[in-house]
């Protein structure tokens, strides 16, 4: 009777079990772990950039394909110290850059944005590279915002502004006010201004080099509201978000260069006194206190 007993007990024990195995066994298989944005730049050995065309910071020659720049040297720079491959590997529209991101399309932007609130809730962004700043820009002889920018956020006044970029972030959040006379996103910083020439729009908000592009081929129509910058904001490589190890790795190389000299030595090749970099300051004294 024992031995019946214990027989039945070890059966239905089987039964138990096999129905376990059954039915939740392929729930307790574990996903297999993605890879990240480093570990894939790591494995083939190339960092994919999506750039956009912003002379004289970053510009490529139509004829030949080759990349020029100061962000583009800072770059290879980077890609070098990491031991690995730059490929520029397509153009990118504004509006467009926090889908890219996320999707894969590239890995990075090699050129650098304004770190803005709105833009950090779709990407995320290296240490600045540089602090930039912003003006107003009028036709000449137009002084209604000169030392009064407040004067521009009022419903008459138009805003030239290129779609998704930073011109147009500037106008809508600091003068809501004002129309907005947009452009297509893949038009130009000089077209930007070219509006307020033609007289489609009053103002615009964008930096010092735009202006310098336009005004060498069209003196004397355009110039700065007198008074300090609009804005100056720091301004750094968008990378995806949730790519921590990604951003770990570009940061520390960024500072490296920062601290080497690197970074500065290249923005003396490049400066002009036209357009000149608010660079870093490095984030220690020495003995003399400089």
């Amino acid at each position: 009777m024992k031995l019946a007993s214990l027989l039945l007990t070890v059966l239905l024990s089987a039964a138990v079990a096999f129905g376990v195995a059954r039915y939740a066994g392929p729930a307790a298989q574990s996903a297999p772990v993605k890879e990240t944005r480093l570990e894939q730049i790591k494995r083939t050995g190339v960092l994919r950039c999506g750039y956009y065309l912003w002379p004289p910071f970053i510009d490529k020659d139509l004829a030949t394909g080759k990349m020029s720049g100061p962000f583009v040297e800072i770059i290879e720079e980077i890609g070098k110290q990491l031991s690995i491959k730059i490929d520029w590997a397509t153009e990118v529209l504004h509006p467009h850059i926090p889908t890219d991101l996320a999707s894969g399309r590239y890995d990075m932007v090699c050129g650098i944005l304004f770190a803005t609130p709105s833009r950090a809730r779709e990407m995320d962004f290296t240490i600045p590279l540089i602090f930039h700043p912003a003006y107003l820009f009028v036709k000449e002889g137009d002084a209604r915002f000169d030392n009064n920018y407040a004067a521009a956020n009022q419903p008459s006044i138009k805003f030239s502004v290129i779609d998704g970029e930073f011109s147009a972030i500037a106008a809508n959040e600091q003068f809501p006010k004002a129309q907005k006379v947009a452009l297509p996103q893949n038009a130009s910083g000089p077209e930007l201004l070219l509006n307020i020439a033609n007289g489609k729009a009053d103002v615009a908000v964008t930096e010092m080099t735009t202006f310098n592009l336009y005004n060498k081929n069209n003196p004397g129509k355009l110039r700065p509201a007198f008074g300090p910058p609009q804005t100056v904001m720091a301004a750094g490589f968008p990378i995806p978000q949730r790519e921590q190890d990604l951003k770990n790795a570009l940061d520390t190389t960024m500072g490296y260069l920062h601290s080497t000299g690197f970074i500065n030595r290249l923005f003396d090749k490049y400066e002009t006194p036209e357009n000149r970099f608010l660079r870093m300051s490095l984030p220690y004294v020495t003995s003399s206190g400089k």
